[in-house]
């Protein structure tokens, strides 16, 4: 299975075929697909328990463990920091880790880490990973260029992948 790059859509298909749960993240669905594959007992699902925030939100809402990126709550995080506002990587993780801490408090966090750069890109998201540095490496390239480097680079196995280059 790691010899070859999966989308989740892919993943769960695999699963539904192996009468597995589809639940989860990439990396979850594809470690049970995996093991399923193998024949090993599959590995214990990672989540833990996912808690929703509904009604009026504010900034001294406290965050629940395992919070859910919702709809409702990209709304309060929209009007608190404007329309470009987005669920990035340092967000996240704060929002994860933040059970007892405040949406006053995330805001905060979100507008201290506006300058941090772009953050590394989770194992999960290659295809955004590949991106990235195909454009680092490719300025004048087109859209239909990446699709054809993202096809030759999906199709080869993982050991014998080559990331783009990017000149000096």
């Amino acid at each position: 299975m790691k010899r070859w790059y999966w989308t989740r859509v892919e993943l769960a298909c695999i699963a539904r075929e192996l009468g597995i749960s589809t639940s989860g993240s990439k990396d979850d669905l594809a470690a049970r697909v995996e093991a399923a594959l193998a024949g090993r007992p599959l590995p214990e699902k990672t989540t833990g328990k996912r808690s929703r925030l509904d009604g009026e939100l504010t900034r001294e809402t406290v965050i629940p463990e395992g919070v859910v990126l919702s709809r409702h709550l990209r709304e309060w995080f929209e009007i608190e920091l404007g329309p470009r506002f987005r669920f990035d990587r340092h967000l996240r993780e704060f929002l994860r880790k933040g059970g007892g801490r405040t949406l006053g408090e995330a805001a905060d966090h979100y507008r201290e880490t506006r300058d941090a750069g772009p953050s590394a890109i989770e194992s999960q998201f290659e295809l955004n990973r590949f991106t990235r540095l195909w454009w680092k490496a490719n300025p004048n390239g087109t859209r239909e260029d990446l699709k054809r480097a993202w096809s030759e680079y999906r199709d080869t196995p993982a050991d014998q992948r080559k990331t783009p280059e990017i000149p000096s």
